[in-house]
């Protein structure tokens, strides 16, 4: 997998530097946690809101944000008792803005039993220039049964931003993961895009560098493509004695006992409070690795930064995530997958995409300016032979549902795992609005300009609004988001020194 994702300031719901508007509630309970296998609620707490018109708004430096909350269907009635799908109209409903531009909002997850963990919108490619402002409006039509819940906030730091006691999200692919791959025992999961790396060998370990107080490993459980059963691991830090920690077995369906399904966002183990500092870290897959058993998947860390710590741009070669520590000749990459008895081939988690490639984004924009220039001028000469030919009479077709030349990087995926679902989705009758935040693009050329630096339009297809007229994105059936077009490059993976 190539590409690494870059590391996040998570801000829990409780944060102070949220600041809410209209009737909110907050519940520190984390009860809709176990009817969940998308997993726990961030620090077990929400901010709930009943409240047609409810805002909240988030000030921040950085180029990517996204927004996370949580599914209520409690209050929701079923009309099959077999189905496995929430109907997503009968839901909350809202829209996101940046600096007062809207943007792109993703649905629920559509799976009965994937209530935590949603996203409700993101963005990236903004300026690190200036700070924006996330807005977050709720719309409520019934509220004896719709309620809706913010969990979190994430979002990439601009580079030497001040990130003292910050929780960072650090994912598997980051350069201080460095993966113990001589023998070739780890593994990333590919079959269908999900964001981790996997071994089921004993005795196969990784690395972890990092600067903080605390660090927590979260993981994968595979579970629907049959049961496997418990496995183990351990870790230290620092010269520290080794601690064990449990890799569970198999799960049900929270709804559906018989049913076998896969967890996500799964904590294997929290360190102790340790002090501030550099640390380096070992974890270590203790088996047993023969049967039908449980791998060991490394999908993200959290890590509280110390106190001081500044996000710089990484150092390290950006364009190999997995760094490994194996032989010279080039065979020490993370390999492929290699056989059926390997876990992590199912469904995919919420709204996650394969990672990135890096691609040739200026040439790419230059190329469509100029073939966008050259088509504008033979429409041009068409339109002004065919006004010869048939007089003063005015064309009255429409126009509107034409689809303009974008950029985007050839991969056609966002740097970001679980992202937001394609704002051209050929199955979808919904469409985004004309987002405009401020981009990362080199803006010289357009200061005297209010217009936005791109703007999305109709697709032919696309003749249904969403609610109350808002136009939404839509996901498709299979719980799996498409990831929004880009105008940017990855940006700059963050570590902290």
């Amino acid at each position: 997998m190539s590409g690494n994702i870059p590391r996040r300031i998570v801000v829990d719901d409780t944060d102070a530097r949220i600041e809410y508007a209209g009737s909110w509630f907050l519940d520190n309970t984390g009860f809709l946690d176990s009817l969940s296998c998308t997993g726990a609620t961030y620090n077990r707490t929400m901010h709930g809101t009943k409240r047609d018109g409810a805002t909240f708004s988030f000030t921040f430096e950085g180029e990517y944000v996204s927004i996370w909350g949580t599914k209520d269907t409690r209050n929701l009635k079923r009309n099959n008792a077999n189905s496995i799908k929430d109907d997503l109209s009968k839901l909350p409903w809202w829209q996101c803005q940046i600096d007062g531009f809207r943007i792109p909002r993703g649905d629920y997850l559509p799976e009965i039993d994937r209530l935590t963990n949603n996203m409700l919108c993101d963005a990236s490619g903004l300026s690190t220039s200036s700070p924006h402002v996330l807005t977050l409006k709720v719309e409520i039509d019934d509220p004896q049964m719709q309620t809706f819940w913010l969990d979190k906030i994430e979002y990439a730091p601009v580079p030497d931003a001040d990130v003292s006691g910050e929780v960072l999200r650090v994912d598997s692919s980051d350069p201080s993961v460095r993966y113990n791959n001589t023998s070739r025992n780890w593994h990333p999961d590919t079959g269908t895009g999900t964001q981790f790396n996997q071994t089921g060998v004993t005795g196969t370990s990784l690395s972890f560098t990092f600067n903080g107080t605390s660090v927590s490993l979260y993981g994968f459980n595979e579970g629907d493509t049959g049961k496997r059963s418990a496995t183990s691991g351990r870790y230290f830090i620092d010269n520290s004695n080794d601690v064990g920690f449990d890799i569970p077995g198999s799960k049900t369906s929270p709804s559906n006992s018989s049913r076998g399904i896969d967890y996500y966002n799964e904590l294997f183990f929290q360190s102790p409070e340790l002090k501030p500092g550099t640390h380096d870290m070992t974890i270590t897959f203790t088996g047993p690795s023969s049967g039908q058993v449980q791998w060991l998947s490394v999908d993200y860390f959290y890590v509280t930064a110390n106190e001081g710590t500044r996000a710089t741009v990484n150092p390290l070669d950006s364009g190999n995530s997995n760094h490994t520590d194996g032989d010279s000749s080039g065979n020490d990459d993370i390999g492929v997958k290699n056989g059926g008895s390997e876990p992590g081939g199912g469904s995919m988690p919420p709204g996650s995409t394969t990672r990135p490639v890096k691609s040739p984004i200026g040439g790419i924009v230059g190329g469509i300016v100029g073939g966008t220039a050259f088509l504008g001028l033979l429409a041009f000469i068409f339109l002004k032979y065919r006004k010869k030919i048939k007089g003063a009479k005015r064309d009255t077709r429409h126009f509107a549902d034409s689809i303009p030349f974008l950029a985007r990087n050839s991969s056609g995926l966002s740097p970001y795992p679980y992202v937001t679902p394609s704002i051209f989705d050929p199955r979808s009758s919904r469409i985004a609005p004309p987002p405009a935040p401020v981009l990362a693009q080199d803006t010289a050329d357009m200061e005297s300009s209010d217009l936005p630096i791109y703007t999305l339009f109709a697709s032919s297809n696309s003749s249904q609004e969403g609610r109350n007229g808002k136009i939404p994105l839509n996901q498709n059936h299979d719980g799996m988001r498409y990831s929004q077009i880009r105008m940017t490059e990855p940006p700059p993976d963050y570590t902290v020194e």
